[in-house]
Formats: structure tokens, C-alpha cells, sequence
């Protein structure tokens, strides 16, 4: 509750480009750090973001659906899904060109943490064109 009073004025975009990079540190760490301690940070901060990630995004939704939000809302939830229904096709598939499981992982950490970077640069670029437009 203090964090979102704090963060009330706070640019939506840039706190969400922000949580995308924390969140690719997580998502990427116990591929560099192999331990239990790094899959502790790691939770945490895949936890701690996600929710603010999905709370901005539907914000961010909201407020440019012009009277439609019902709809954005919806396809954001289906394209989750959708995501969640091919993460374990694309690990099956990944696990099958690779020489282990752990290469697969790995491989699918990294791509993972990719696109989140991508996500926050897209964001980044989105805030840049809304600032100087």
C-alpha cells in the first residue's frame, strides 16, 4: 500500500520497462548462479514483479482502450493464456534439440530474459515517443 501511494505519480511505462529488467535478472539467474539461494532472489523477484507488471499492463490498457477496456482486457487474458499454454511445447520442443534438460533450461531462461529486455526497450521507446510528441 505505501509502494503504490509512492508511486502515484510515477510514469506507468517506466515503472513497468523498469520491472521487466528486475524481472530478467530473476528469470535469468539460476542459469549464471546455480544454487539454492539464487532460485530464492530469483522468486522473489519474478514474484515481486509480476504482479506489478500485470497490474500496469492492464492500467496501461485501460486508459488507451477509449471506452473498449472490456475487450483489451479480454485479449490480454487470452494472449496469457495462450502463453501459458506454449511454454511447456516450446520446453518439449527445446528438450528435444538439446543434449539434457538443463541445456533446454537454459536455453529457455535466456530466451525468456531476452524478451523481457526487448519488452523493456519497447516500453522505454513508447515513453521517449509520448514524451517528445
Amino acid at each position: 500500500m505505501v509502494l503504490s501511494w509512492g508511486m502515484k505519480d510515477a510514469n506507468r511505462l517506466i515503472v513497468w520497462a523498469i520491472s521487466h529488467l528486475i524481472m530478467a535478472v530473476g528469470v535469468l539467474l539460476p542459469s549464471i548462479w546455480p544454487s539454492l539461494i539464487s532460485v530464492v532472489i530469483a522468486a522473489l523477484l519474478v514474484g515481486g514483479t509480476f504482479m506489478v507488471i500485470t497490474m500496469l499492463g492492464m492500467q496501461e490498457a485501460r486508459a488507451r482502450a477509449d471506452g473498449n477496456a472490456p475487450v483489451i482486457l479480454g485479449r490480454m487474458t487470452a494472449g496469457f493464456a495462450f502463453g501459458q499454454l506454449m511454454g511447456p511445447i516450446a520446453s518439449a520442443a527445446l528438450s528435444r534439440f538439446t543434449a539434457d534438460h538443463a541445456a533446454a533450461l537454459n536455453y529457455a531462461l535466456t530466451g525468456s530474459a531476452a524478451g523481457l529486455v526487448l519488452g523493456a526497450l519497447f516500453l522505454w521507446r513508447e515513453v521517449r515517443l509520448h514524451t517528445f510528441n
